[in-house]
């Protein structure tokens, strides 16, 4: 549920760190541990073998990639084509700029190190 609609979202570091404390809220899922009489929280450790899977922003950025690679082998007159990769005209607002999906996107890519993606993702065996 936490991941619904995740490919398109761009995440700053204050998003991945908010999204990566709610390993500790599952605690509350998991309950307690009873060793030898006593009644204590689960470790992270403990969590992550019983949750069995990446953390959630990895999990996102992984996610991200793939929407990436199915757009990328998408016809170009797509409408969510023409919002993903689009042609602005003009220049951006003076300051800082806001985060664009596709910029961090590639950013993934660049720190997952793949390289030639769009080559990887049209020559996909189906």
């Amino acid at each position: 549920m936490v991941l619904f609609g995740c490919e398109s979202w761009t995440l700053a570091k204050t998003d991945e760190g908010k999204l990566s404390k709610l390993k500790n809220k599952m605690r509350k899922v998991y309950g307690p541990s009873c060793v030898n009489g006593l009644w204590r929280i689960k470790y992270n450790d403990e969590l992550s073998i019983l949750h069995k899977e990446p953390s959630i922003v990895k999990m996102i950025k992984i996610a991200r990639l793939k929407w990436l690679g199915h757009i990328s082998r998408v016809e170009d007159n797509v409408p969510y084509m023409k919002i993903t990769f689009p042609q602005p005209e003009g220049s951006r607002k003076q300051a800082r700029p806001r985060l664009r999906w596709l910029d961090s996107v590639l950013t993934d890519l660049k720190n997952f190190e793949v390289k030639a993606w769009c080559k990887k993702a049209r020559d996909r065996d189906l």
